[in-house]
């Protein structure tokens, strides 16, 4: 496992300080320098640690917006640094000692720990799009039926940020899944309107289409009905949607690679395929 740590909220640089994208910014350079080949876990702070000053104390909001925007970033566990130094005496224990503090890291350990398998599952490309703000972290991954979408702001400021699903059946509600002030949102045209305030933080969860092309299942079929329909009765094993993807490439975002190879037995290429092609 590699860890490491930076306290942003009360941190003594000015150029640092209350800057809370520096929790992502270490997280992205670890996985840089491991080649995303080990465990990474982040240490969150919780407490004033060393700075006398009361005013620049977290607050429990800003914990949670730093737990997920470390989690969003690719860290794959977080430790809670619960010393506090300034004001004396030092107490090793101070979180423990704050009951607002210690209710909150409660609460999305709660969260965390119901979707550990989600977590833990690999992230999904090409899936989702974000436009409107460039620094606005999104990872997405798919679990059984549904997919998770997970967004962290890395800017101070405000964001109106629009989320592009990128499939083909119609988009059922994003369902907020831990904060109990965002209300389900209805994509249209498989896109929708998400505002996040300075280091915003949200997760949903949406359920996973099923791909339809002339009517066939392509995705969430059995091999064997798979078999009786690709490339027969005019079937197009190389349709593509509005972006552009074939029933190959949703087969390799479905993981089913017997799917994907029955298709490519059929002359089923991906939408890259097809474009280098000139098709």
């Amino acid at each position: 496992i590699v860890s490491y740590d930076i306290y942003p909220i009360g941190h003594s640089h000015k150029a640092v300080a209350g800057k809370q994208e520096y929790v992502s910014l270490g997280v992205k350079n670890l996985r840089k320098w491991t080649r995303d080949k080990k465990p990474l876990w982040t240490f969150v702070e919780c407490t004033q640690i060393s700075n006398p000053d009361s005013r620049t104390k977290i607050t429990p909001r800003q914990m949670r917006q730093l737990i997920w925007m470390s989690i969003t970033a690719g860290s794959k566990g977080v430790l809670y640094f619960c010393h506090q130094f300034q004001p004396k005496p030092v107490n090793p224990k101070a979180l423990l000692d704050d009951p607002a503090m210690l209710s909150m890291a409660a609460k999305v350990n709660t969260n965390i720990q119901s979707i550990a398998a989600v977590l833990n599952s690999s992230s999904v490309e090409r899936v989702v799009t974000v436009t409107g703000g460039n620094d606005v972290l999104c990872m997405v991954k798919r679990y059984k039926n549904n997919y998770y979408v997970f967004l962290a702001s890395e800017s101070g400021k405000a964001h109106k940020i629009t989320l592009q699903l990128k499939w083909v059946d119609p988009v059922g509600k994003l369902t907020p899944l831990f904060d109990e002030n965002l209300a389900p949102i209805q994509p249209e045209d498989g896109k929708c309107m998400i505002k996040l305030e300075p280091y915003g933080v949200a997760q949903y969860k949406i359920p996973a289409p099923a791909v339809r092309v002339n009517t066939v299942s392509w995705i969430n079929c059995s091999t064997n009905r798979s078999k009786r329909n690709s490339g027969k009765d005019g079937a197009d094993v190389n349709a593509q949607d509005v972006a552009n993807r074939t029933p190959v490439d949703w087969a390799i975002l479905g993981k089913y690679p017997e799917t994907a190879d029955l298709l490519r037995k059929h002359v089923g290429k991906t939408g890259e395929e097809l474009k280098a092609e000139g098709k």
